[in-house]
């Protein structure tokens, strides 16, 4: 069951910066948020990974599933 918790979808720099920059100039209030997060978060500031992923997050290519994992399942009894 390890392998669940291992991430399995990345980003690399060289192709997510272009989507990066992209986001910035087209999304002002995603601009907004993300200079707010530099600005209140040390590590978030400090962290180059960080602040990519903080992009990546944003775009369709992010697992929506990420840390979602299925370990109880709810039945209704009748």
């Amino acid at each position: 069951m390890n392998q669940i918790f291992e991430r399995k979808e990345y980003f690399e720099y060289y192709s997510m910066q272009p989507i990066a920059d992209e986001m910035l100039n087209n999304n002002p209030q995603l601009k907004e948020e993300f200079l707010k997060k530099l600005e209140s978060d040390e590590n978030f500031k400090n962290n180059p990974y960080a602040r990519m992923n903080f992009f990546y997050e944003q775009t369709p290519y992010f697992d929506e599933k990420y840390n979602v994992y299925p370990i109880l399942r709810v039945i209704d009894e009748l």
